[in-house]
Formats: structure tokens, C-alpha cells, sequence
């Protein structure tokens, strides 16, 4: 297992997607369960809850988040980082130059938030946007070693 997802498991973070296989998954479709879904929809509150379209993965010693943020400015997008919980917020503002009269939506909003592992290294993380894809990348605390305590 390596080391983010032991890190995920450790501290109670994890998605089921993550501990279920494909085909538990599937076999899981169309059967209601009362622990674990809504009453009202009938949809998995994970699912109800989850971050549409973040990914986070580990690569060459960094933990690497990524978040669509198609047709949004820089200019418009916030990313705070506070208490171990990354939140990115953006806006894509209605073209006030155009002289289009009626729109179905002037702007869009969103908000993602993510729960960091305890193994990141939050100081120096980067920031980049390159068509329409936010990539946050952290670096990764290095591991506990294991060390012999001598008995006096």
C-alpha cells in the first residue's frame, strides 16, 4: 500500500471507492442501504457530499491535487489554506461587454474543500492553471522511521 494511502486510511479519511473493488461496486447498484444512504434521494451520502472532479494522487514524492476550473480567470479564483483544509474558490463572471440581453446563468460559483493528509508538508505548496485544470502540488513529509528505544 503506499504511503498516501496508508496515510488516508490511517487517519480515518478514506472513500470507500477507494477500499471497494469495481465489482463490488457494481454489484452495489439499485440496493438501498439504510447506513449509509439518503432516505430522500436514495443516493450515497458520500456521493451527496463528495468533491465533483477533484483528483489527488501521490507522484515522485509530492502529493499533486487537481480541480476543473474551466473558463475561469486566475484573477477570480481563491485558494486558502487553513488547519490542514485546502479550499478553492472561484467565480466566472458574466462578459459585460457583450449586449446579449438574457442569460440562463451570469455567473457560475463554486467551492471545493479537501482534508489534507497529515503527511503533507504544508509550506510551500505551488499553484498552477493550465487550460482550465488547477494543479496544487505539496510536498510530503518524509516517514517516521521506526527507531529502537535502549531500556536503562
Amino acid at each position: 500500500m503506499n504511503s498516501l494511502l496508508k496515510s488516508l486510511f490511517v487517519s480515518g479519511a478514506v472513500a470507500s471507492s477507494i477500499l471497494t473493488s469495481p465489482v463490488e461496486a457494481l454489484s452495489d447498484r439499485g440496493i438501498f442501504h439504510p447506513f449509509r444512504d439518503s432516505f430522500f434521494t436514495g443516493q450515497s451520502l458520500e456521493r451527496m457530499i463528495s468533491n465533483h472532479g477533484l483528483s489527488m494522487y501521490e507522484k515522485e514524492g509530492k502529493l499533486v491535487i487537481e480541480a476543473p476550473v474551466p473558463g475561469i480567470d486566475e484573477s477570480n479564483i481563491e485558494i486558502t489554506l487553513e488547519k490542514g483544509i485546502l479550499t478553492i474558490n472561484g467565480i466566472r463572471k458574466r462578459d459585460e461587454s457583450k449586449e446579449t440581453k438574457y442569460y440562463y446563468h451570469s455567473s457560475n460559483q463554486f467551492t471545493y474543500s479537501l482534508a489534507l493528509p497529515e503527511m503533507v508538508d504544508e509550506s510551500n505548496p505551488e499553484a498552477t492553471l493550465n487550460n482550465g485544470l488547477m494543479q496544487i502540488t505539496f510536498d510530503m513529509k518524509e516517514e517516521s522511521q521506526p527507531r529502537k528505544i535502549e531500556i536503562r
